[in-house]
């Protein structure tokens, strides 16, 4: 699938292409250099257009999920091909960027360097990456853990055995999981000693095979391995936890160090360019910028741009759900973040956006999308639609009783939930009245009980996170939560996550046309004149600029509307209008129309986060506020959503879709201790 708008000037401005690798496709998005309005998408599915590879949604779903990395190699070469057929101007693109999953531990083989230097610009780049068998191919082992899988857990129990978990998130920001890196490498330590040259993680892959090079992996990269020291002048591998995957050798671990190679760091990376395959056989520009990998989540900061406070964070809904927060300054060092404790399960990262001291924490709920759809179909639900109305027919907590509200916990992967938990947490687990139940009463509940559930883990997470989690009820800690992904489109959803959460939820307008992690990786790549990275500051400033002129042009086409009384439009420079409802103001720009229509997805699984269908177009939304005045407001859905003061966040392209309110917040609130106490029983049974 592909769009395009394109001029007859088109080809001669120079672009920034983008690509971006989930689990299920590899994404491309070109935007105009200049004005980052969007040239073309293209996309590769891999469950549809590489079915030699016999997977599903990109995972082999087998007792140990794994992922063939050759598949994402053979999916460059299809979507270069398809953007070649359309004759995409490859040599005007100034950078070259990418977004990958967080880290899955990739072993390059001792060939590697070999291979990826000698590529013929005669033949595409899986053949001569992965040859046929007996010949060396790229990797030492073919197939990556998938991020979903659990099959690490064992080796993560023995990890924090010999290393306590609150070590590992003093030193590294993150204690190992099922699905971590540390956990996979501890697997395959006797590989690392004998059979791997270099570990990389998935962005670092595809930027080596379009260098031509192994390089070196970014800062986000760095330390979404849970081995890389993440706080402020440190910079460096942590040799304990290196150690401790290597087995407890010393030397193990000055070889995985050595394999993991150097970190560029963010605002400090070194000028590297594409290799000579790309510019001998698409006709890159040699000068192309090819900076290292963003990780997904860091790029989705970005593509959203929300100006994040200490009291807003990033949603997104998908496969798996993660919350993005900034962390608050140390009250002890106020150089350095606050550390969370091993109980959040949370992961610290660098914020991409600025150089200092300034870390955001990412809480995730793996496997949370499959959950979903799991209990959809098992709701007798047919579509997402009527999994809304499911949502809206149960009152909160699932009962109106005050002693007997429902819980719902669904594992589809063995997770631990735990810092003491010595069992994985594996299957369907619903409590009705503090005892566990094979059903509820009312089968209408699960879909509440469950989504509940996953923003009161969420909820619980992040006020660890925070210092006033001491507290036996703090206030709520968020103002704002930008939230993306398709089930930001549900009804019910939005408002449940601001009920639960106790703040306002916001999206992106215009939302589900391109893919927002590779527009994240984009902006990183946008430069100024003087070739400097881009200062968001400025960025803002120059937004601002032309919104000013477009408010200005809006009364200037309203004027001449009620002067001429031409009745229902007016014509101006191109743009049309509808005077009657245009909001009359003469101060600043007025909020966007906060309008949510849920579409029909009525197919099987739950609508995949990261498709063209289904993102917010941060890249649209801009264009469409410099171009055209607000669309008639609909009917608001129940409840509510209320305009955004001072229209801050609604000038940024986003419009609230759920309501905070204290009173659902204190409800929620009130169900904490009994929330807790029994998730850590799921694991017991």
């Amino acid at each position: 699938m592909s769009t395009s708008s394109s001029s007859s000037s088109s080809s001669s401005r120079p672009l920034i292409l983008s690509l971006e690798l989930s689990l299920e496709r590899l994404s491309a998005l070109a935007v105009d250099a200049d004005s980052l309005a969007v040239v073309r998408t293209e996309r590769v599915e891999f469950g549809k257009e590489q079915l030699e590879f016999n997977t599903h949604g990109g995972v082999h779903h087998s007792e140990a999920q794994t992922i063939p990395p050759e598949m994402w190699i053979k999916a460059i070469d299809v979507l270069f091909e398809k953007l070649q057929s359309m004759s995409f101007p490859f040599s005007t693109v100034r950078a070259l960027t990418t977004a990958a999953p967080l880290p899955l531990p990739l072993l390059f083989s001792p060939s590697a360097r070999k291979l990826l230097s000698s590529l013929s610009p005669l033949l595409p780049l899986h053949p001569q990456l992965f040859p046929a068998q007996p010949s060396p191919s790229l990797l030492a082992n073919p197939y990556a853990p998938s991020p979903l899988a659990s099959s690490g857990l064992p080796r993560t129990h023995a990890l924090e055995r010999a290393l306590p978990p609150e070590t590992w998130t003093t030193l590294t920001g993150a204690r190992p999981s099922s699905a971590s890196a540390p956990a996979h490498l501890a697997q395959v330590h006797e590989a690392l000693r004998h059979r791997a040259a270099h570990v990389r993680g998935p962005g670092a892959f595809l930027v080596s095979a379009l260098a031509g090079c192994v390089r070196d992996m970014g800062e986000g990269e760095a330390a979404g391995m849970g081995l890389w020291n993440v706080w402020p002048r440190k910079d460096e591998w942590v040799e304990e936890a290196c150690e401790t995957v290597m087995g407890g050798s010393e030397e193990g671990g000055l070889r995985l160090q050595e394999m993991l190679g150097n970190v560029e760091k963010f605002g400090d990376e070194k000028t590297q360019f594409v290799g000579p395959y790309l510019v001998e056989r698409y006709s890159f520009s040699p000068t192309c910028l090819l900076p290292p990998a963003l990780p997904q989540p860091l790029a989705l900061l970005l593509a959203l741009r929300p100006p994040l406070s200490s009291q807003d964070a990033l949603l997104s809904l998908g496969t798996s759900d993660f919350l993005l927060a900034p962390l608050p300054l140390s009250q002890d060092d106020p150089a350095q973040a606050h550390v969370p404790p091993p109980q959040a399960m949370a992961r610290v990262l660098p914020d991409p956006r600025k150089a200092g001291a300034e870390r955001v924490v990412m809480i995730e709920n793996i496997n949370a999308g499959p959950a979903r759809t799991s209990i959809r179909q098992h709701s007798g639900a047919m579509s997402w639609s009527a999994f809304d109305v499911l949502i809206a027919a149960v009152p909160p907590g699932g009962s109106v009783g005050l002693d007997d509200k429902l819980f719902l916990f669904v594992f589809p992967q063995p997770e631990q939930l735990r810092s003491n938990s010595s069992a994985a947490a594996y299957g369907v687990y619903r409590f009705e009245t503090g005892v566990r139940v094979i059903e509820f009463g009312d089968l209408r509940a699960n879909p509440r009980a469950l989504l509940e559930s996953q923003f009161l883990s969420l909820r619980r997470r992040l006020s660890l996170c925070l210092p006033s989690a001491n507290s036996t009820r703090p206030p709520p800690t968020l103002h704002r939560i930008y939230a993306t992904g398709a089930p930001t489109r549900s009804s019910q959803i939005p408002q449940l996550a601001a009920d639960v959460l106790g703040a306002d939820v916001l999206v992106a307008r215009e939302g589900g046309r391109t893919p927002e992690g590779a527009w994240g990786a984009a902006l990183a790549a946008w430069r100024d004149e003087s070739g400097a990275q881009w200062n968001w500051e400025e960025f803002d400033k120059k937004v601002q600029e032309k919104l000013d002129v477009f408010q200005a042009e809006v009364q200037r086409t309203q004027t001449q509307a009620d002067t001429s009384r031409a009745g229902e439009e007016a014509l101006a420079g191109g743009v049309r209008f509808a005077p009657s409802h245009i909001r009359r103001n003469t101060g600043p720009l007025s909020p966007l129309p906060e309008v949510l229509e849920l579409p029909a997805v009525d197919s099987q699984p739950e609508p995949s986060s990261s498709t063209p269908s289904a993102t917010a177009n941060v890249a649209h939304a801009l264009s469409e506020i410099f171009s055209r005045t607000h669309a008639s407001p609909s009917p608001p859905a129940s409840p509510a959503p209320r305009q955004e003061e001072g229209g801050g966040a609604a000038r940024r392209g986003f419009e609230r879709v759920g309501l905070a309110d204290r009173d659902a917040w204190e409800f929620y609130a009130a169900l904490g201790v009994e929330f807790e106490r029994l998730e850590g029983m799921c694991g017991g049974y």
